[in-house]
């Protein structure tokens, strides 16, 4: 079986960073009542938001 490349797997970290960064930024939206917490997730990881 073949290894993944460095570069694959710290995409892969990433991605997975960026999915939790998400996640908790929707999480105390609603904890704070702020309206269209769960778009704004959608929005955050179909957008690259941070893959800058």
């Amino acid at each position: 079986m073949a290894r993944p490349r460095l570069h694959t797997t710290q995409l892969y970290i990433l991605l997975a960073d960026e999915v939790a960064d998400s996640e908790i930024r929707a999480a105390r939206r609603r904890r704070d009542g702020s309206p269209g917490a769960s778009k704004a997730v959608t929005s955050a990881i179909t957008s690259g938001e941070g893959w800058k």
